[in-house]
Parts: C-alpha cells; sequence; structure tokens
C-alpha cells in the first residue's frame, strides 16, 4: 500500500503529543472556561456533574458495600442537552428512567482518560472499582442525584473549546446524602 508523501519546504504542520496545549486553540481553552462560568454565575446552569469512583468491598463490583473514593466536580459547568430524552417508566414500585443526556461545553482541560473514566495511563479501572457520572439537581433546596454511565467515546471539538460525553441512565442512584444505596 503506497502512502501519500507530504511535500517538504511547504510549511505543513505535524503535531505530536504535548503539542495540543501549546498552540493557539489549546491556550485559548482557560480563558473560554472563565467566559463558561458565567452561566452558572447567573443561575443558568442550577446542577452539579461531577466524576465519581467507587469501591466495592468484597473485591469486585457489585459484592459487598459500595464507598465513594474519589469524587470531582467538572468546573466550569458543562451544558446539559436536553433533559426531556430521558423517558419515564412505570413500574409497580415506582419509576424508573431511561435515555440519555449530552454533555457538552466540558473544560479542555480534561483528558479522555478522565472523562472515559480509565486510569491516567489509560488501562481500565480495577475489578473492585466502578466510574460513572452524577449530576445533582438542585430543586428548591432539595438534591436530586441521578446517575449516568459514559455511551461511546468522549469527543474533543477543538474548534468549540470543548468536550462532549454521551451518557445513558444508569441505576442506583445515591441517596439525597450522597450515601450509595444498598
Amino acid at each position: 500500500m503506497s502512502r501519500l508523501k507530504t511535500p517538504k519546504g511547504r510549511g505543513f504542520t505535524e503535531i505530536g503529543p504535548g503539542d495540543f496545549l501549546r498552540r493557539t486553540v489549546g491556550k485559548l481553552g482557560p480563558c473560554v472556561d472563565v467566559v463558561r462560568d458565567i452561566y452558572t454565575r447567573i443561575g443558568a446552569r442550577t446542577y452539579a456533574t461531577k466524576m465519581v469512583k467507587t469501591r466495592w468491598s468484597e473485591g469486585s463490583r457489585g459484592d459487598g458495600v459500595e464507598e465513594v473514593i474519589e469524587e470531582k466536580v467538572i468546573l466550569p459547568t458543562p451544558k446539559i442537552t436536553s433533559l426531556v430524552d430521558l423517558d419515564a417508566l412505570v413500574t409497580g414500585v415506582g419509576v424508573n428512567e431511561m435515555g440519555g443526556v449530552k454533555l457538552s461545553q466540558i473544560s479542555m482541560c480534561f483528558t479522555e482518560d478522565e472523562l472515559a473514566g480509565r486510569q491516567p495511563d489509560g488501562t481500565s479501572l480495577p475489578s473492585d472499582q466502578n466510574f460513572y457520572y452524577e449530576i445533582e439537581f438542585f430543586s428548591n433546596g432539595a438534591r436530586i442525584l441521578r446517575r449516568f454511565t459514559v455511551d461511546g467515546v468522549p469527543s474533543l471539538e477543538p474548534l468549540r473549546f470543548q468536550w462532549v460525553v454521551n451518557l445513558k441512565r444508569a441505576d442506583e442512584d445515591r441517596t439525597r446524602r450522597g450515601v450509595p444505596r444498598g
């Protein structure tokens, strides 16, 4: 298979690991983040979005007692595209929400590994740990916590100065006090 050869001396730019943050778009990211924070300051984004890691006491996911080991608030607060994509399924014991949402305007300071719930070296979490997103809604003083999992691959959109992550509704929301159920 032949490869297209780039003409030398024409001023083309190759980019490698670590170059992004040194380029103009990468340098402008923190400025855009400051502007985006205005949405939260004026009360237009009345929720908090968190990445949560938990550990199970018996050595594998779902076994034993779940405890929170890391909780990271995503700042500035990202935009949630439409909660109307969540469907309420009425059952004999209550209502289950199904569907997904899209988070956009996530700061470019995050890495794909962080947003996907991987270890810093790109490997999967240990078998006794879990990763999910949690959106905490503040409604008339009450905390409403909803758990989501990553649906697909986080997408970097450099010319929009953002990451975009699709999320799928998950079960097992934490209690209003932030304690895992179980």
